[in-house]
């Protein structure tokens, strides 16, 4: 196993068979997370929705107690676009390994609130993003040594 941030290629993470293609653009590939201990790290992705539809979208992480997202579930009209923040609230105990994604899910909906727009149960739309992490320092590092010129 090697460390945080050493993963070269993305993976790209397929839908399930009974799962909908992704209608949104989003323009990332993946979440990546650039932090330093013990600081939270952010990410930001954006949804765009070129269609002629509104949807009612739903943001979801594979640990809720290591990841915030803001917004988490909201509406996305015709020709709107919507960026996503996501926290990695914790990089001072055990950081994660690289299996950790987002899932994008939406649905056409003319609903008033999105407890209504997720309730008609039927998503029209998956997409999950992984999330990758890069150590750029911290509490934990190394000293780096000193410049020292000589003297001769």
């Amino acid at each position: 196993m090697g460390e945080i941030g050493d993963q070269k290629k993305i993976i790209k993470i397929q839908n399930l068979p009974n799962e909908p293609p992704f209608q949104l653009k989003i323009e990332k590939e993946e979440i990546r997370f650039k932090y330093v201990i013990p600081n939270p790290a952010f990410a930001q992705i954006q949804i765009i929705n070129e269609l002629k539809k509104r949807f009612c979208v739903k943001v979801k992480s594979t640990d809720n107690k290591l990841f915030d997202i803001q917004p988490a579930i909201m509406f996305i009209e015709p020709g709107q676009s919507i960026y996503v923040k996501i926290t990695l609230k914790d990089t001072t105990n055990q950081l994660p390994e690289n299996h950790h994604y987002i899932g994008i899910f939406h649905v056409e909906t003319s609903a008033k609130s999105v407890t209504e727009a997720f309730k008609q149960g039927k998503i029209d739309g998956v997409l999950r993003l992984p999330m990758i992490f890069e150590r750029e320092g911290g509490a934990e590092d190394p000293p780096q040594p000193a410049n020292v010129m000589n003297a001769d």
